[in-house]
């Protein structure tokens, strides 16, 4: 594999995780672009879904308080059901078509964030409202790994708190997450791309971990919000312009 490639994985990764601990969010806006650009459109989503997985389960330790049980099982069982489908309907295309579609993905949830409250939210009838968040959401995540802007627009639209929301994103992509692994395959453990990508997520997560706790006036949520959407445009923009290079 190039080094050059192995390079950007291994900033990309890191700088995921550093925007993950700052931000509390945004690990899949930067990882999954990146990987997928360097290791290829599939590789490169496994290797980003399966930390994403990882990153999920831990969070929803922090966040079980505020997740409710109906409201997740609304979105996730369609999810579920749907995400076999997605991931053999997407597998038909060829990788650099995927992975310049993952571009727009990345591009789209930067654009999700940007516009903000300005993006209408529709509160959709129940239980087409569910299903819709759960089968977008597997569609998103199992072309680009990004498929939270579905679910917090659909929370939107019924005024959910910012807590239950963020448990409930959480509890919906590590589900989508872990489905999409197993039918999709786990990613390759031989080569240098695993250990690259596990070295930068712990360096990532240790040194993201520091800043926070040095409490550095350079160091906000606002500041790193602001990084993670450049980097996942610059990211995106890449994938889209010249498609997956590993």
């Amino acid at each position: 594999m190039d080094y050059v490639l192995l390079a950007v994985l291994l900033l990309g990764i890191a700088a995921a995780a550093i925007g993950q601990v700052i931000t509390g969010r945004g690990f899949m806006m930067i990882a999954a672009p990146t990987a997928m650009l360097t290791l290829g459109w599939a590789e490169g989503l496994r290797i980003a879904l399966l930390f994403g997985l990882m990153l999920a389960l831990v969070q929803l330790l922090a966040e079980r308080p505020a997740l409710r049980t109906r409201p997740l099982l609304n979105i996730l069982v369609p999810a579920v059901v749907a995400t076999p489908l997605w991931v053999w309907l997407i597998g038909l295309l060829p990788d650099p078509v995927a992975g310049r579609l993952a571009g727009v993905v990345a591009l789209l949830a930067v654009a999700y964030v940007l516009l903000g409250s300005r993006v209408p939210a529709k509160q959709l009838p129940a239980p087409a409202g569910s299903i819709v968040a759960g089968v977008g959401t597997a569609g998103l995540v199992s072309l680009g790994g990004i498929g939270w802007p579905v679910v917090r627009w659909h929370a939107r639209g019924y005024a959910e708190t910012a807590p239950r929301t963020q448990a409930l994103v959480t509890g919906v992509l590590g589900g989508v997450f872990l489905i999409a692994l197993i039918f999709m395959g786990l990613p390759g453990f031989v080569g240098p791309a695993m250990p690259v990508a596990s070295v930068a997520m712990a360096g990532g997560l240790i040194g993201g971990g520091f800043l926070v706790k040095k409490k550095s006036e350079a160091v906000t949520e606002k500041k790193g919000r602001t990084g993670v959407l450049a980097l996942s445009a610059m990211a995106g923009t890449a994938l889209l312009l010249v498609g997956p290079l590993g």
